[in-house]
């Protein structure tokens, strides 16, 4: 009953071949989008939401006329609202997305056509403030198209004045040298095109001093934008400074400040069906540190569906060695199932000796030294190959790690210098804390250990 009401509504059904041949404009064109199109109306029919805005927005899908249509007849509107298996939710959802695709293509074939003289006021409506809101932002940077793939990531930034939005993208541009990161940055927090111009210029180049790079400053402006809103910048060098003079080495300082920076925990998500092993959530352990970064671990108990073969999966830092670090090479986060924490310390203590550090086993890897994986470019992840003739590892392009959204600690360059004066104080009285080895000068030594309960044969 459901088919022939659809197929009734839609009128009668026409060959894919036959609307080829009718089509006047750019038959090449049509034949290249065909597939696409077709793509495009099974995504909306399983509600696959990142596939169906990557072939709306990147592989040029069809969105309106005789070819967008399925092969019962229908559009993806009516494929939307007679699909019986869509919860409320996510029927709303689908709605939403195949009213606003068509909305921002246009606005993005508009500002892409546009010579820098303004948008005609003949386009009323939706479509209308969408253009305007689009072009507005547009004449702002230096490249359109860098503009209009910000907008299609995400379409809140058009939601901003433009006033503000200008002074906020300026602002974050000089600070950040780099109108790519800029957008970057506005486009996953959208609320940083609320802050002020003088607020902005203030903090972030003592986060991009402070933290070695503008990538990093960027990153902490996304994730931490409480940061930003530190009326003296100078508290966060002085509460960092407090913290060196806490610790008696600004290297174990950095490393309390980057644990209150990077996520509690990381999901990694990948195609249906692959990588079953590795997707899942990853939560950070504490007091794991290698080579200056954290460790996250994906417990056995969320690998129950593998039985005896499941085990503990790990994602650990591998830097590069010291002749390609001269000559430029970056580090790789990497999955592992044979992380020992002793033998993490003991490689990073003899790294200078002549013997090599131990290998352990790589699943997956990604070229970058941030502080945190989530911050490895998307696409950039590899594989082992599944297959048996397959060797080495395999680029995913689906593949991703991303923030699992847990609550993040209060970071400490937003503590006042006072309070962790008074805290340290209180747990060293407390638990008596003592580096398990420190040298004639009293600082600690390399891979030594932080403890707060001494016992018996612990040098201190």
């Amino acid at each position: 009953g459901k088919i022939v009401g659809r197929r009734a509504r839609a009128g009668p059904m026409q060959r894919d071949s036959h609307g080829l041949l009718r089509s006047l404009s750019c038959p090449a064109k049509a034949k290249e989008r065909q597939h696409a199109t077709k793509s495009f109306l099974s995504a909306t029919a399983a509600h696959n939401i990142t596939a169906l805005r990557q072939l709306a927005l990147e592989a040029g899908a069809e969105l309106g006329g005789t070819r967008a249509r399925d092969r019962l007849g229908c559009s993806a509107y009516h494929i939307v609202e007679e699909s019986g298996h869509f919860t409320p939710a996510e029927r709303l959802e689908a709605r939403r997305q195949v009213r606003e695709l068509p909305r921002l293509v246009g606005a993005a074939d508009a500002v892409r056509q546009s010579c820098g003289f303004g948008l005609s006021l003949r386009t009323k409506g939706r479509d209308g403030q969408t253009q305007r809101a689009m072009m507005n932002l547009a004449d702002i940077v230096a490249t359109k198209e860098s503009v209009c793939q910000a907008v299609f990531k995400n379409p809140t930034v058009l939601r901003v004045p433009s006033n503000s939005a200008g002074q906020a993208v300026a602002a974050l541009t000089a600070n950040l040298k780099s109108e790519e990161l800029a957008l970057r940055a506005v486009t996953q927090n959208p609320r940083l095109l609320h802050c002020s111009e003088a607020q902005l210029a203030k903090v972030l180049p003592v986060l991009v001093h402070l933290l070695g790079s503008e990538e990093e400053a960027a990153y902490v402006a996304v994730g931490r934008p409480e940061l930003l809103e530190v009326e003296k910048p100078q508290q966060i060098k002085d509460s960092l400074q407090m913290i060196y003079s806490c610790l008696g080495s600004m290297n174990d300082a950095m490393w309390l400040v980057v644990q209150t920076l990077v996520p509690p925990s990381v999901k990694v998500t990948a195609r249906p069906w692959r990588h079953e092993a590795l997707v899942g959530e990853y939560f950070r352990v504490q007091g794991a540190r290698v080579e200056d970064r954290p460790v996250y671990r994906k417990p056995l108990s969320s690998m129950a569906k593998f039985g005896p073969k499941a085990r503990d999966t790990y994602l650990t830092f591998r830097g590069p060695s010291p002749e390609a670090t001269a000559n430029g090479a970056k580090g790789h986060w990497q999955f592992t199932t044979s992380y020992n924490r002793m033998r993490q310390r003991r490689a990073s203590t003899t790294s200078l000796s002549s013997a090599a550090p131990p290998q352990d086993e790589v699943l997956g890897e990604a070229p970058c030294s941030r502080n945190s994986p989530d911050q490895a470019a998307p696409g950039s992840w590899a594989f082992l190959a599944t297959e048996p003739s397959g060797r080495g590892l395999v680029e995913d392009p689906w593949a991703e790690v991303t923030d699992a959204g847990r609550r993040h600690s209060a970071p400490l360059l937003a503590t006042p210098p006072q309070q962790i004066w008074r805290c340290f104080n209180q747990l060293r009285e407390m638990l008596g804390p003592a580096w398990r080895e420190a040298s004639s000068s009293g600082a600690p030594k390399r891979g030594s250990e932080f403890i707060g309960c001494t016992r018996r044969g612990d040098p201190c």
